[in-house]
């Protein structure tokens, strides 16, 4: 159909139209008004559909009368409340606000990679059938320092169940993925929040040796991520890199760390979390409420702790010292300013936890009611004990946790001669 005589069809059924504006019809038949955005670089804007009885599925096409389709305005489809399905073309790159307001039949939107600009809780407001939606996740790291931010963006959402967030690599996930990093406390509803490459999910983040440092929140809220390793290159991890990542089991950290900041693994389901040496500062919350995690191994190296690091890990039974010399494991209360209010690193946990702490260091220990009024003993252990068990012959329970010397998960498969730990001992593989 050729453009003057859509646009002598828009002025026969009272539609206003300028010079630039025309109609086409998408693959279904629907006809849709368009209207130029840049005649030298031939793209257009979809500018509403044409007129209000379309339903069923609505295929947006990439190109339209030789003029690339870039962009979605404000209101284009609102209340088109029969529509089931918007397809929407890679050409994309905005949609307006309430774009898709008010399509309350529709159950799944996959918005393009490249759009950049839409304010996400607006777009889809009203929506109420909407089960699935996948977003880039750069739309949501500009808005989701805060907690409550990520929170609002779906306060009238609850029909989502499953958020897909998208980047094109790996480094836009470490470098910067979701950014929410604020908000320590608090209970709140999100979606199953899912990690894409791509358009291809990832359960198991592999971070690539060229990265230094891993951004604050990169990756908080993936519910779906079930390993995580994190190579030697990395010097720097930020604060609530993987809070929330509920299915979280497998963690590989490197020895070139020197910090574990603020909620880094808090809410995850590691049932072990061995410290390597060399980090010398675990942060406020590091580990709390994981309800899987039974025991902590804190290295020699380790000289400040931040307050309630394992809060309300209810299965926690073991903590594995290696420091020789304990200090006061306390810390102010991160919100008074006053710092008059100070809380101990191990507040919230069980009262049935076991303390291993290196030969002759019992009494220093429970001279610092910091450390000895959270646990129901303190046990000491020979910290340069080797037990040489064979040619590898461990036993299932050991195999669930074996460690190299710099922290590192080790399967029974990877074992070769060298010294390993196991349940908070040193041992030797001949």
């Amino acid at each position: 159909m050729k453009r003057n005589l859509l646009l002598l069809l828009a002025v026969f059924c009272g539609l206003h139209v300028m010079s630039e504006d025309f109609v086409a019809e998408t693959t279904e038949g629907v006809p849709l008004w368009f209207s130029v955005l840049n005649e030298d670089a031939k793209t257009c804007i979809v500018k509403k559909y044409y007129n209000s009885d379309i339903e069923g599925v609505v295929t947006i096409p990439s190109e339209a009368e030789g003029y690339r389709v870039t962009a979605i305005a404000y209101r284009a489809f609102y209340n088109c409340s029969n529509v089931t399905e918007f397809v929407l073309p890679e050409t994309i790159d905005s949609i307006g606000n309430q774009a898709f307001a008010g399509c309350r039949s529709i159950e799944r939107l996959i918005v393009p990679l490249g759009v950049r600009s839409m304010r996400v809780s607006q777009t889809i407001s009203n929506c109420s059938s909407l089960k699935i939606l996948q977003i880039p996740v750069a739309l949501v790291s500009k808005n989701w320092s805060y907690v409550s931010s990520m929170v609002n963006d779906f306060g009238n959402l609850s029909s989502i169940a499953d958020l897909y967030l998208d980047a094109p690599t790996m480094r836009d996930w470490y470098s910067k993925g979701v950014s929410c990093y604020y908000g320590m406390g608090g209970s709140y509803v999100m979606p199953k929040m899912h990690m894409l490459i791509n358009g291809t999910e990832v359960t198991e983040v592999v971070i690539p040796e060229e990265a230094t440092n891993i951004a604050p929140g990169a990756f908080h809220g993936l519910s779906e991520i079930t390993k995580v390793v994190i190579p030697s290159s990395v010097t720097n991890i930020g604060a609530m890199a993987f809070r929330c990542c509920s299915s979280l089991s497998d963690l590989q950290l490197p020895n070139t760390v020197t910090r574990l900041p603020d909620g880094v693994f808090s809410r995850t389901a590691i049932n072990e979390l061995i410290v390597p040496e060399g980090v010398d500062t675990l942060d406020q919350y590091v580990a709390d409420q994981c309800p899987n995690l039974t025991h902590v191994s804190l290295p020699s190296t380790l000289k400040a702790m931040g307050m309630k690091l394992f809060d309300g890990s209810l299965s926690l039974a073991k903590v594995t010292s290696y420091i020789s010399t304990p200090f006061v494991a306390r810390a102010p209360y991160d919100w008074d300013s006053t710092t008059s209010y100070i809380e101990d690193s191990f507040s919230g946990i069980q009262n049935n936890v076991t303390l291993y702490v290196p030969k002759d260091a019992k009494t220093k220990y429970e001279a610092l009611p910091s450390w000895a009024s959270h646990f129901s003993d303190i046990v000491e252990f020979d910290i340069n004990g080797i037990e040489a068990i064979g040619n590898g012959n461990i036993k299932k329970s050991e195999n669930e946790g074996i460690f190299d010397l710099s922290g590192r998960r080790i399967n029974k498969s990877q074992l070769k001669r060298g010294i390993y730990i196991a349940n908070g001992k040193k041992i030797l593989i001949k």
